[in-house]
């Protein structure tokens, strides 16, 4: 796994990316924050259980701000006809 991570990480240099966002999590099975910052990724934000973690590439850091999700709740649709 280390050497597909670094591949991609070469991959998006090559391409001009900036860096890499991930939504870590506090469960041990799934997406675990610690895996993420034992390659390097820095906590940008903090909530709920999660953390929004940034990886560098070509630039040092980000400021990322969360979105209101649009799409709206399935339950509330009116039949369409």
């Amino acid at each position: 796994m280390h050497l597909l991570f670094q591949e991609f990480v070469d991959f998006l240099r090559s391409q001009g990316y900036k860096g890499i966002l991930v939504d870590g999590t506090e469960f041990e099975g799934y997406m675990h924050y610690q895996h993420f910052l034992k390659r390097g990724f820095q906590v940008v934000r903090e909530s709920n259980g999660s953390k929004l973690l940034y990886y560098p590439l070509s630039q040092a850091s980000v400021v990322a701000k969360p979105i209101t999700a649009r799409i709206a709740d399935q339950e509330h649709h009116s039949e369409v006809h």
